[in-house]
């Protein structure tokens, strides 16, 4: 069976935003300040990590810049695949 090529779908500010969220919430869960509901926050930290949102995929959005080709334009950088 053929892997299917997963292309970044996430921009730079949104994988930012993505890992301080994710940080913050982390950071809060282990001090005890909110409750264990908290390690959620691996969630937005891997997917700023990954460059890839699996909510994002089902309905082609994307946040991330795109060349002429519709590849992302973030050279050097591997794509995810499954």
């Amino acid at each position: 069976m053929a892997k299917k090529k997963l292309t970044k779908n996430m921009g730079t500010i949104d994988r930012g935003l993505r890992a301080t969220l994710g940080i913050l919430l982390l950071a809060l869960a282990v001090s005890e300040t909110i409750g264990s509901w908290g390690y959620i926050g691996v969630l937005p930290l891997f997917t700023s990590i990954w460059g890839w949102c699996p909510a994002y995929y089902p309905f082609g959005f994307s946040t991330c810049k795109t060349t002429e080709h519709g590849e992302p334009d973030e050279p050097g950088e591997p794509t995810p695949t499954i």
